[in-house]
């Protein structure tokens, strides 16, 4: 099977090991959410960033850094936003220079944000309702230990 263009790595063929599974899964899990948010026109990166602005202490937002923080492009980003501002889910307004945008979710963008997390457990429990409590907490502590270690790696050199 060829990729999709929306993958964001392709792994070399004869990869394998923990770190494949860890990208193969990932991928599945992005490909499966954004199937169950079509209902309600949504990504699972917009979900995502719906998410971290409503959570977010501030307003203003770099757009760069906010990029970074939910794993998109900066095109990614800028799309998303636009889409969403059309939407009516979140309210934008120029920052004090270009790079920083004023972004706030607003009513329509938390009714759309509750519903999206009702889809969002109803695929977690399909996809991990067998395994025992136990096991889900470790997976979910060690993944999210990898994701930070992941992200405190040194970039390679330039």
């Amino acid at each position: 099977m060829s990729p999709k263009r929306s993958d964001p790595l392709v792994v070399p063929k004869g990869s394998s090991g923990l770190l494949r599974a860890l990208l193969d899964a990932g991928r599945a899990v992005t490909r499966r959410l954004d199937q169950e948010l079509v209902v309600l026109g949504m990504t699972a990166a917009q979900y995502a960033l719906l998410c971290e602005l409503d959570e977010a202490t501030r307003r203003d937002h770099r757009l760069r850094a906010l990029a970074q923080t939910v794993f998109l492009e900066q095109s990614s980003l800028s799309r998303s936003i636009a889409s969403m501002a059309r939407r009516g889910w979140i309210a934008t307004a120029r920052g004090a220079d270009r790079r920083v945008k004023h972004l706030e979710v607003t009513a329509a963008g938390r009714d759309a944000r509750d519903k999206a997390a009702a889809v969002w457990s109803d695929l977690e429990q399909s996809l991990f309702g067998g395994p025992a409590a136990e096991v889900r907490r470790i997976l979910e502590r060690e993944l999210t230990r990898l994701a930070l270690r992941a992200a405190e790696a040194p970039s390679p050199p330039s």
